[in-house]
């Protein structure tokens, strides 16, 4: 693979003087959305323009995701999970008082679901209830989706649902500890969490069997899988640490430290959608971008005050979108990037 020029992109920068609980692309990588503790989702037009603001939530918005079919989908401390879409007013999907919703994915074909304490609550993609999934052994920490299967983070392991089934049946990863992020791997070969513990477990989903990960110095609260699945990026290091998964996974190898942070913890990482770029968020509000193959880099500042908090890549690979802890984004463009 020849090298991925990594001169400084263009960027677009604001202040929303909240703190940025998720920034992403939508899925038609045409608007950037950036969700945040005031109840506040914020529009940028990636093509450029000013941010649009609409008040959401009664609360932080705790969730964010893009919807298939366009717009986006956020869930709060409210207990409300809500649609936004275009021109239209933000419609209500459901309504959990007393709650707060942390996770929250679509799937490929247009549905939605959200975790409530221990169950997984659904949306078909054509807006109406599904059964619930559930109870999981504890509170679902964290929740993800590829093709059609959903993967829910809990005390003690992982469960895994297969949403083509008619009554999905649960299958159950077993690994004592606090399972607090989880990712499945492009290819679904593999499921990979981290831990309370300040570790990574992963499991191939063929067999079942199991890989360790440790080292931490920190809670590792953000994983992202290389396009190929090649490797898993993850945070919680002073450098950026990317474990080898173009085999049968890691064991007997050291991982990749990419990204030399000057000792500050990285806090979010997100691979590139078709590139071996993998962009880093730091505690000291740097941004990172590495070219996995050369391991060659650049790094540029978002914040001179507070850690970077969401980091994403728009699905057609030309904009890494960013957002720190103080309210500040960026939204890196580069056509070259483009898949």
């Amino acid at each position: 693979m020849s090298a991925i020029n990594l001169k400084a992109p263009p960027r677009a920068t604001f202040e929303f003087q909240a703190f940025v609980t998720a920034a992403l692309a939508d899925a038609g990588s045409r608007v950037a959305g950036f969700a945040l503790g005031d109840g506040t989702l914020r529009l940028v037009p990636l093509a450029g323009g000013e941010p649009e603001s609409l008040a959401l939530h009664d609360g932080a918005i705790l969730a964010l995701a893009a919807h298939p079919g366009g717009g986006f989908v956020s869930a709060g401390d409210d207990g409300r999970v809500l649609r936004v879409s275009g021109a239209d007013a933000p419609a209500e999907i459901a309504r959990h008082a007393g709650q707060w919703i942390e996770h929250l994915v679509t799937t490929e074909t247009g549905g939605i679901a959200y975790s409530v304490g221990r169950d997984i609550h659904r949306r078909g993609p054509d807006g109406m209830a599904l059964p619930a999934l559930g109870p999981h052994p504890s509170t679902v920490a964290g929740l993800d989706a590829r093709g059609s299967l959903l993967a829910a983070a809990h005390y003690n392991g992982v469960t895994l649902w297969d949403l083509a089934a008619a009554e999905p049946s649960p299958r159950s990863l077993v690994w004592k500890g606090s399972h607090i992020a989880i990712a499945l791997s492009p290819d679904l070969r593999f499921v990979a969490t981290s831990l309370q513990e300040g570790e990574v477990h992963g499991w191939r989903l063929a067999n079942g069997t199991e890989m360790r990960m440790s080292g931490y110095p920190a809670k590792v609260r953000s994983l992202s899988w290389a396009h190929d699945a090649s490797l898993l990026a993850t945070s919680g290091n002073a450098a950026l640490v990317a474990w080898p998964f173009d085999g049968d996974g890691p064991e007997g190898r050291a991982p990749l430290e990419l990204a030399d942070a000057k000792g500050a913890l990285a806090t979010r990482v997100a691979c590139h959608p078709s590139l071996a770029l993998i962009a880093g968020g730091y505690a000291s509000g740097w941004i990172s971008l590495t070219d996995g193959a050369t391991r060659r880099g650049a790094r540029f500042q978002l914040s001179r005050t507070a850690p970077v908090s969401a980091l994403a890549w728009s699905p057609d690979g030309a904009h890494l979108i960013a957002g720190a802890e103080d309210g500040r984004v960026a939204i890196f463009s580069d056509r070259s990037l483009a898949r």
